[in-house]
Protein backbone atom coordinates (compact mmCIF):
# COMPACT_ATOMS: atom_id res chain seq x y z
CA UNK A 1 0.00 0.00 0.00
CA UNK A 2 3.07 2.22 -0.22
CA UNK A 3 2.52 3.45 -4.58
CA UNK A 4 0.48 5.97 -5.46
CA UNK A 5 -1.73 6.30 -7.81
CA UNK A 6 -4.34 9.60 -9.02
CA UNK A 7 -7.56 10.26 -8.11
CA UNK A 8 -9.69 9.59 -11.42
CA UNK A 9 -12.07 12.68 -10.08
CA UNK A 10 -10.03 15.31 -9.16
CA UNK A 11 -6.32 14.09 -9.82
CA UNK A 12 -4.77 14.09 -6.31
CA UNK A 13 -2.89 11.42 -5.64
CA UNK A 14 -4.36 8.65 -3.29
CA UNK A 15 -2.76 5.92 -1.14
CA UNK A 16 -2.65 2.96 -3.24
CA UNK A 17 -5.40 0.39 -2.69
CA UNK A 18 -7.38 2.98 -1.11
CA UNK A 19 -11.42 2.51 -1.60
CA UNK A 20 -12.05 6.47 -1.65
CA UNK A 21 -10.05 9.69 -2.45
CA UNK A 22 -8.83 11.48 0.66
CA UNK A 23 -9.14 14.67 -0.94
CA UNK A 24 -12.58 14.73 -2.81
CA UNK A 25 -14.10 11.62 -1.02
CA UNK A 26 -15.04 9.46 -4.46
CA UNK A 27 -14.89 5.74 -4.39
CA UNK A 28 -11.94 5.18 -6.35
CA UNK A 29 -11.66 2.41 -9.19
CA UNK A 30 -11.07 -0.86 -8.81
CA UNK A 31 -8.00 -2.27 -7.77
CA UNK A 32 -6.81 -6.01 -7.16
CA UNK A 33 -6.41 -7.07 -3.83
CA UNK A 34 -6.34 -10.89 -2.65
CA UNK A 35 -9.07 -12.08 -0.42
CA UNK A 36 -7.41 -11.51 2.84
CA UNK A 37 -6.03 -8.10 1.92
CA UNK A 38 -9.48 -6.94 1.47
CA UNK A 39 -10.30 -7.38 4.62
CA UNK A 40 -6.69 -6.33 6.13
CA UNK A 41 -6.36 -9.88 7.45
CA UNK A 42 -2.85 -12.39 7.82
CA UNK A 43 -2.65 -14.83 5.33
CA UNK A 44 -3.13 -17.45 7.38
CA UNK A 45 -5.72 -20.83 7.93
CA UNK A 46 -7.17 -19.97 11.26
CA UNK A 47 -9.14 -16.84 11.47
CA UNK A 48 -11.68 -15.20 13.46
CA UNK A 49 -14.94 -15.48 11.68
CA UNK A 50 -16.36 -12.73 13.62
CA UNK A 51 -13.91 -9.94 12.67
CA UNK A 52 -14.01 -11.60 9.06
CA UNK A 53 -17.97 -10.36 9.26
CA UNK A 54 -17.29 -7.11 10.88
CA UNK A 55 -15.34 -5.93 7.87
CA UNK A 56 -17.27 -7.23 5.43
CA UNK A 57 -20.47 -5.18 7.10
CA UNK A 58 -18.24 -2.50 7.62
CA UNK A 59 -16.95 -2.08 3.51
CA UNK A 60 -20.57 -3.14 2.46
CA UNK A 61 -21.90 -0.19 4.42
CA UNK A 62 -19.29 2.28 2.33
CA UNK A 63 -19.01 0.24 -0.83
CA UNK A 64 -22.94 -0.96 -1.74
CA UNK A 65 -24.11 0.14 -4.72
CA UNK A 66 -27.30 1.21 -2.90
CA UNK A 67 -25.40 4.25 -0.86
CA UNK A 68 -24.31 5.43 -4.76
CA UNK A 69 -27.73 5.56 -5.94
CA UNK A 70 -27.65 9.53 -7.18
CA UNK A 71 -23.65 8.94 -8.32
CA UNK A 72 -21.75 9.35 -11.72
CA UNK A 73 -22.02 6.52 -13.86
CA UNK A 74 -18.60 6.15 -12.83
CA UNK A 75 -19.08 5.51 -9.36
CA UNK A 76 -21.73 3.41 -9.36
CA UNK A 77 -19.71 0.83 -11.50
CA UNK A 78 -16.85 1.07 -9.22
CA UNK A 79 -19.22 0.28 -6.44
CA UNK A 80 -20.33 -2.54 -7.88
CA UNK A 81 -17.51 -3.93 -8.68
CA UNK A 82 -16.17 -3.02 -5.17
CA UNK A 83 -19.23 -4.78 -3.78
CA UNK A 84 -19.12 -8.27 -6.09
CA UNK A 85 -15.92 -8.51 -5.22
CA UNK A 86 -15.74 -8.06 -1.27
CA UNK A 87 -18.96 -10.55 -1.89
CA UNK A 88 -16.99 -13.63 -3.20
CA UNK A 89 -14.16 -12.99 -1.50
CA UNK A 90 -16.63 -13.11 2.12
CA UNK A 91 -17.73 -16.25 0.51
CA UNK A 92 -14.37 -17.77 -0.37
CA UNK A 93 -12.79 -16.76 3.72
CA UNK A 94 -16.03 -18.15 5.03
CA UNK A 95 -14.97 -21.51 3.73
CA UNK A 96 -12.71 -23.64 5.44
CA UNK A 97 -12.10 -25.28 2.32
CA UNK A 98 -12.17 -22.50 -0.22
CA UNK A 99 -9.86 -20.37 2.11
CA UNK A 100 -6.87 -23.50 2.16
CA UNK A 101 -7.02 -23.37 -1.65
CA UNK A 102 -6.43 -19.49 -1.63
CA UNK A 103 -3.16 -19.71 0.54
CA UNK A 104 -2.25 -22.74 -1.51
CA UNK A 105 -2.74 -20.54 -4.51
CA UNK A 106 -0.81 -17.90 -2.95
CA UNK A 107 2.10 -19.85 -2.23
CA UNK A 108 2.46 -21.49 -5.72
CA UNK A 109 0.81 -24.67 -5.20
CA UNK A 110 -0.64 -25.83 -8.78
CA UNK A 111 -4.03 -26.96 -7.25
CA UNK A 112 -5.63 -28.23 -10.99
CA UNK A 113 -1.86 -30.63 -11.54
CA UNK A 114 -2.67 -32.20 -8.01
CA UNK A 115 -6.21 -32.72 -8.71
CA UNK A 116 -5.15 -35.11 -11.06
CA UNK A 117 -2.40 -37.04 -9.63
CA UNK A 118 -3.94 -37.38 -5.50
CA UNK A 119 -4.22 -41.03 -4.87
CA UNK A 120 -4.00 -40.97 -0.96
CA UNK A 121 -6.14 -44.53 -0.52
CA UNK A 122 -6.06 -44.78 2.96
CA UNK A 123 -7.70 -40.79 3.20
CA UNK A 124 -10.22 -41.94 0.88
CA UNK A 125 -10.62 -45.35 2.45
CA UNK A 126 -11.51 -43.45 5.29
CA UNK A 127 -14.25 -41.10 4.20
CA UNK A 128 -15.67 -43.93 2.23
CA UNK A 129 -16.58 -45.54 6.00
CA UNK A 130 -17.46 -42.06 7.05
CA UNK A 131 -19.59 -41.77 3.90
CA UNK A 132 -21.32 -45.52 4.64
CA UNK A 133 -22.21 -44.79 8.11
CA UNK A 134 -23.88 -41.64 6.58
CA UNK A 135 -25.99 -43.75 3.79
CA UNK A 136 -26.81 -46.21 6.72
CA UNK A 137 -28.12 -43.64 9.09
CA UNK A 138 -32.11 -44.33 9.06
CA UNK A 139 -33.47 -41.70 11.64
CA UNK A 140 -32.54 -38.67 13.93
CA UNK A 141 -30.81 -40.30 16.09
CA UNK A 142 -28.25 -42.06 14.02
CA UNK A 143 -27.89 -38.85 11.36
CA UNK A 144 -27.01 -37.21 14.90
CA UNK A 145 -24.64 -39.06 15.94
CA UNK A 146 -22.72 -39.26 12.67
CA UNK A 147 -23.24 -35.49 12.55
CA UNK A 148 -21.20 -35.22 15.42
CA UNK A 149 -18.99 -37.64 14.86
CA UNK A 150 -17.97 -36.03 11.29
CA UNK A 151 -17.77 -32.58 12.96
CA UNK A 152 -15.45 -34.35 15.50
CA UNK A 153 -12.96 -35.41 12.20
CA UNK A 154 -13.62 -31.95 10.66
CA UNK A 155 -12.50 -30.14 13.88
CA UNK A 156 -9.38 -32.59 14.21
CA UNK A 157 -8.80 -32.05 10.09
CA UNK A 158 -8.79 -28.65 10.35
CA UNK A 159 -6.36 -28.09 13.12
CA UNK A 160 -3.90 -30.77 11.66
CA UNK A 161 -4.26 -28.72 8.25
CA UNK A 162 -3.61 -25.27 10.55
CA UNK A 163 -0.09 -26.71 11.54
CA UNK A 164 0.50 -28.07 8.13
CA UNK A 165 0.19 -24.43 6.92
CA UNK A 166 2.49 -23.24 9.35
CA UNK A 167 5.08 -25.84 8.51
CA UNK A 168 4.23 -24.52 4.43
CA UNK A 169 3.78 -28.65 4.02
CA UNK A 170 1.99 -27.72 0.65
CA UNK A 171 1.43 -31.07 -0.72
CA UNK A 172 0.63 -32.53 2.85
CA UNK A 173 -2.24 -29.53 3.30
CA UNK A 174 -3.55 -29.98 0.05
CA UNK A 175 -4.31 -33.99 0.53
CA UNK A 176 -6.23 -32.60 4.07
CA UNK A 177 -7.58 -30.16 2.47
CA UNK A 178 -9.00 -32.48 0.16
CA UNK A 179 -10.44 -35.12 2.80
CA UNK A 180 -11.66 -31.89 4.37
CA UNK A 181 -13.83 -30.89 1.57
CA UNK A 182 -14.88 -34.32 1.50
CA UNK A 183 -16.15 -34.23 4.96
CA UNK A 184 -17.31 -30.74 4.43
CA UNK A 185 -19.70 -32.17 1.85
CA UNK A 186 -20.97 -35.13 4.17
CA UNK A 187 -21.64 -32.71 7.06
CA UNK A 188 -24.12 -30.26 5.07
CA UNK A 189 -25.90 -33.87 3.42
CA UNK A 190 -26.54 -35.35 6.84
CA UNK A 191 -27.71 -32.11 8.01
Amino acid sequence: MNSKENCWNCKSIVKSKGFFCDHCGVIQKPFYLDEFEIFGLKKEFLIDLNVLEDKYLELQSKLHPDKFVNSSQNEKDFSNEHSSRINESYKLLKNNVSRANIILKSNGYDLEKESKTFGDEKMLEDIMDLQSKCMLAENEISKKKIGNEIKEVIDETINELNLLFKKKSWKEAYNLNVKLSYLEKMKNNIS
